[in-house]
């Protein structure tokens, strides 16, 4: 037995080498788990405080973001307001531009003791701005009046407005 109990203690012997060297090598592998298990929490917190950071950010951005649509809505109202101002005020400024037309028709096309020549007035439609030439002598008779008017004085017109009502006129028979 001998020969076997030297046998069995060599195997015992070297079962205990390979634990020894497994053992070590496993307590390499722990030690470097617990060094990096330490940077893995480090970078953990880092990611937890950025994280933190971002939400902070966000909230800010949110509420900016949100004062800036107030602020940009006053704004739009604002400008809506104004545009509606403006309206108001171009449609006042059309329908006094067509009583100074009207005026300046009356004046400028055949004025009567009584007031302007309302069949005079009907061949400028001041809807439509154009002429209506199916009267075509009375528009030339006015042409020529307004000529004659033209060529004797510019101070015959009584204003601009009777002055550019002609010149339009003209260009209109041109065009006629």
């Amino acid at each position: 037995m001998s020969i076997l109990g030297l046998v069995l203690d060599g195997a015992i012997i070297l079962l205990l080498v390979v634990t020894i060297v497994f053992a070590a090598r496993l307590s390499l592998s722990l030690r470097t788990f617990r060094d990096n298990r330490q940077a893995f929490e480090g970078l953990l917190r880092d990611l937890d405080s950025r994280i933190g950071a971002a939400e902070s950010a966000i909230l800010g951005l949110r509420q900016s973001a949100q004062e800036s649509g107030e602020v940009l809505q006053d704004k739009i109202d604002d400008a809506q307001n104004l545009h509606d101002e403006l309206s108001l005020m171009t449609q006042a400024a059309d329908n006094m531009a067509r009583r100074l037309e009207k005026s300046a028709l009356g004046a400028g096309l055949g004025q009567s003791e009584g007031g302007p020549d309302i069949e005079e007035a009907r061949i400028y439609d001041l809807d439509n701005r154009k002429l209506d030439t199916s009267d075509s002598n009375k528009f030339e008779d006015r042409l020529r009046h307004i000529e004659a008017k033209e060529s004797a004085s510019d101070q015959a017109f009584v204003s601009e407005a009777e002055k550019d009502l002609a010149e339009a006129l003209k260009s209109k028979k041109g065009t006629a």
